[in-house]
């Protein structure tokens, strides 16, 4: 009677280890699938091509504020399917100028074609019953693996495919948004600021967005080694001119 139960002990204890064992593999397995990031791929439909060398203009463009000139007497090409960084001290314009683009104010010259997503610092409040998953699938023409592929490099996993947009945390609705803006239907980014209020991991997902998108973006950034990781031109706002810096 004691051996038999010796032996029962026994083989508890290799299936116990075998079992031990196995999770391990599949824990290993797992981390290494996440480290594994899939290239982020962004394609340009047709319909959303453009074919102007500069899609967006400034021709002698004047920027005021209650009295304030931002800027005076400037113009400038943004050349098609480049990556603009605009810096500046603060106050000096940049978003202004941005919010001016959007809304092709006076002496902005935009392509006929354009389509513009327009990221905005603090504007990521969400009203809609959707869950974040629903919310890029109504909003894109992306299949579902690729949405969840863009949705898990920034960092939005298992169940968090399920949390109602009105639920997420002001962190997680910016990063929402930007999925949104790079898998939507438009041609042309603005993005003010992007990289406030997001974490290493999340950083590092929108420089490859950046570098993987086919069409133009024009964005405001601080962040000098984002913009040394992402941007082809940088200009800078000095003394109400617009003049383009090396990187």
């Amino acid at each position: 009677m004691v051996e038999t139960k010796s032996k029962g002990t026994s083989q508890k204890a290799v299936h116990r280890a075998a079992k031990a064992i196995e999770q391990r593999m599949q824990q290993l397995h797992e981390v290494k699938a996440v480290q594994e990031e899939r290239p982020m791929i962004f394609r340009q439909p047709k319909t959303l091509e453009l074919h102007n060398r500069f899609p967006i203009m400034a021709d002698r463009l004047t920027l005021e504020v209650e009295g304030n000139v931002l800027l005076e007497d400037v113009s400038f090409q943004i050349p098609l399917k480049q990556k603009i960084a605009i810096t500046g001290a603060n106050g000096s314009g940049k978003s202004t100028l941005l919010n001016h683009v959007f809304h092709v104010g006076d002496q902005i010259i935009m392509s006929p074609k354009a389509k513009l997503g327009y990221f905005q610092q603090m504007s990521y409040r969400f009203t809609t019953k959707e869950t974040v998953l629903q919310f890029l699938k109504n909003r894109s023409q992306y299949e579902e693996s690729e949405l969840r592929s863009a949705l898990h490099a920034m960092q939005f996993t298992g169940n968090d495919l399920l949390k109602k947009v009105g639920t997420l945390s002001g962190g997680e609705a910016i990063r929402l948004q930007l999925c949104h803006l790079f898998l939507g239907q438009y041609n042309i980014l603005l993005l003010d600021e992007p990289t406030n209020f997001l974490d290493m991991h999340a950083l590092e997902a929108l420089e490859r967005f950046i570098k993987a998108y086919e069409g133009t973006i024009l964005y405001v950034s601080h962040d000098q080694r984002f913009i040394e990781n992402t941007a082809d031109q940088q200009f800078q706002i000095t003394e109400r001119q617009l003049i383009q810096v090396n990187i």
